[in-house]
């Protein structure tokens, strides 16, 4: 089984995000998960072309983890990863910081999942995507 996930986030909410790759990565571990994850920008090398790296970690991607903040709106890069995940119509779950759901674009709040984040322990964290995404744990191969 593997599950490759793709972290977008706005730069300037990193703090905001790391925790979740933290969760996830956790999440991994204990159910002794293969893939990988993608979270800008620690997953970039030093020189490399990182709009190529992006849209390549994307159509990798199984599922698109979305952190979306009063930023993201702001955020270039992290629309153009929304629009890729979209186009390319991966399975995408919504993180919201401190925002209703209806500031969500159209493009993102198709076929997705949210989850409110800040009013959730690690462990809710981890329950919802179990509850979102059955297909963590019971091994079924990934179609995009």
């Amino acid at each position: 089984m593997e599950l490759n996930i793709f972290i977008s986030f706005p730069g300037v909410d990193q703090y905001l995000a790391r925790p979740i790759h933290r969760y996830i990565n956790e999440y991994y571990k204990s159910n002794k998960i293969k893939g990988s994850i993608y979270f800008s920008p620690s997953s970039n090398v030093l020189g490399e072309d990182w709009h190529d790296r992006l849209l390549i970690e994307i159509e990798r991607a199984n599922v698109v983890v979305v952190f979306w903040t009063k930023n993201s709106s702001l955020s270039t890069g992290q629309l153009i990863e929304v629009g890729a995940a979209w186009a390319l119509k991966k399975r995408i779950l919504v993180v919201t910081h401190d925002i209703p759901p209806s500031s969500l674009p159209a493009m993102v709040l198709r076929e997705t999942q949210s989850i409110a984040y800040g009013r959730l322990t690690e462990i809710d964290f981890l329950e919802r995507i179990r509850h979102w995404f059955p297909y963590l744990l019971d091994g079924n191969d990934f179609d995009n």
